[in-house]
């Protein structure tokens, strides 16, 4: 008689639960950073804009970050159309070296007029913007 071993079974289940809390954690964080792209984009094409919370963003490029974000206000108050927000999953995990976990692509119409990089440390209050790319003509 052949004697039946548990443990490849609970490794196998043990190994399962990890791979869906890991999955179930990144599409968490994909909606936190998409919810906090929109929040940002949403603020600054209001009308009367408000002021986009950059509190997680960098002091050094906070001012930088509202000025570019103010030009795509701008443009859209002005008639040039739409905006519109997607994101992506960036670099991979973040790190000290200023790498992206997602990526924010701003259009307004078919042109891209905007590229926030945005790290998540795992607490969705503490979204930042870790870089940013383009912008419309202030």
């Amino acid at each position: 008689m052949r004697r039946f071993s548990i443990f490849p079974l609970i490794i196998v289940l043990v190994a399962l639960g990890i791979a869906w809390w890991s999955r179930s954690r990144g599409l968490q964080h994909d909606a936190d950073a998409t919810a906090f792209a929109l929040a940002v984009v949403d603020a600054v094409v209001a009308d009367p804009p408000r002021r986009p919370d950059l509190r997680g963003t960098d002091a050094l490029l906070r001012d930088e970050v509202a000025r570019r974000l103010a030009a795509v206000g701008n443009a859209v108050r002005a008639g040039q159309g739409m905006a519109t927000v997607t994101v992506v999953r960036g670099d991979d995990t973040p790190r000290a070296d200023g790498s992206a976990t997602h990526t924010a692509t701003v259009r307004i119409g078919d042109e891209v007029v905007l590229v926030l990089r945005l790290r998540h440390d795992g607490d969705a209050a503490k979204i930042g913007i870790v870089g940013v790319v383009g912008g419309p003509a202030p």
